[in-house]
């Protein structure tokens, strides 16, 4: 059980002081799916790259050119992140972003998954 809530500058932390008296920082990733006009794509990459809240850029097919991992401290963050350094760009046509659940899915033997 969480008991504690202590903000440390912009990252909030929680304390469980009962069990291990350790600090888990909780930071918010989302998937973001791009579509660039196929002319700018490399610029676009160039522009990502240079953002640190950009983790990861995977180039794919289909409707989206690109996912990338975003990771913030909270969730405005992480808003005002994609709104600013990817959605303001004049090359990307459009976005969706997929926000990443705290659960963590494992698969079991015969196809069956369990959430931790």
């Amino acid at each position: 059980m969480m008991k504690g809530l202590i903000k440390n500058n912009t990252k909030k932390k929680y304390l469980d002081y009962k069990t291990t008296g350790r600090v888990f920082c909780s930071m918010i990733s989302a998937f973001v799916m791009v579509n660039t006009l196929k002319i700018h794509e490399q610029d676009v990459i160039d522009k990502i790259r240079t953002e640190n809240k950009v983790k990861e850029i995977y180039q794919v097919s289909g409707v989206y050119n690109f996912i990338l991992k975003v990771e913030e401290d909270d969730i405005e963050a992480l808003k005002q992140t994609i709104i600013r350094n990817i959605k303001k760009d004049k090359s990307i046509k459009s976005t969706m972003t997929l926000i990443v659940n705290d659960k963590n899915i494992k698969f079991l033997k015969g196809g069956k998954t369990g959430v931790k």
